[in-house]
């Protein structure tokens, strides 16, 4: 007859024993629900949409505001749900916290500045 502490110890050691599989990356970007549509036809009240990362988009009545906004970089395992190009003619302001590149996206800023419609 196995005691408890036996059985304890062969199954806290046959659990750390054992290894997990190799995990495995998707090879092509993992698409993501679109939400242009959505954010264009929110016109009231408060709404906060994620974009990937450290993205978000947050709209108070017809006012969209972008912080953070890394949507056209193509290395990004997760697709954005939305494109700068899709974003630039409804984006009111947009703000970057920083420089580093998960918080400033050279393409993605490029796109808004270049629509004249967004503070940037």
């Amino acid at each position: 007859m196995i005691s408890r502490r036996q059985l304890c110890q062969s199954a806290l050691f046959g659990v750390v024993a054992r290894s997990a599989p190799a995990q495995k990356y998707p090879v092509e970007t993992i698409p993501a629900q679109r939400i242009i549509d959505e954010v264009r036809a929110r016109s009231s009240g408060l709404a906060v949409w994620w974009t990937g990362h450290n993205g978000w988009l947050i709209k108070s009545g017809d006012v969209l505001i972008g912080t953070d906004l890394v949507v056209d970089e193509p290395s990004r395992l997760y697709a954005p749900p939305i494109s700068a190009a899709e974003l630039a003619p409804d984006l009111d302001v947009s703000f970057v916290s920083h420089g580093h590149g998960d918080h400033f996206n050279r393409p993605t800023s490029r796109v808004l500045v270049e629509s004249r419609n967004a503070c940037s």
